[in-house]
């Protein structure tokens, strides 16, 4: 429908411009330094973590077409790719809930065992220099 076209459109738009690049962000933080750093003194979950990862990161994608298709009709003719998302999108938030759930259970834990506030704080700033201004501007 031609007067609901800016509905759909806005959202493709911030998916694929800024939640798919912030999600896309902290999962590289996470794999390239978070975890890594975890790992020099601590054991984690590591296939538990890493499957979920992957499992998301597919799901993402796929919601990123879906969205860049809607972008590319400008938001008309968009039926089926609004019923995909339909679909998708609340599989998508059900588990990224539960993905986030078992860090939030299992890293502070690590965190508290394992590390000192200082180093936490160290690692952290680490991965806001090395997404420097770009990253920061995009997840805020």
């Amino acid at each position: 429908d031609e007067k609901d076209a800016w509905k759909i459109t806005l959202f493709a738009e911030w998916y694929c411009d800024y939640f798919f690049l912030s999600v896309v962000d902290h999962h590289d933080a996470e794999e390239e330094i978070y975890f890594p750093w975890l790992k020099s003194k601590a054991e984690i979950p590591d296939k538990k973590y890493s499957k979920s990862h992957e499992e998301l990161m597919e799901l993402m994608g796929t919601l990123k077409d879906l969205c860049e298709e809607t972008l590319q009709k400008k938001g008309l003719d968009c039926s089926k790719e609004i019923a995909a998302l339909k679909e998708k999108v609340p599989a998508f938030e059900t588990f990224m809930r539960v993905h986030l759930k078992e860090e939030e259970l299992t890293i502070p834990q690590i965190l508290r065992d394992h590390f000192t506030l200082e180093e936490d704080r160290q690692t952290v700033e680490k991965i806001l220099q090395n997404g420097g201004l770009e990253m920061a501007r995009t997840f805020l």
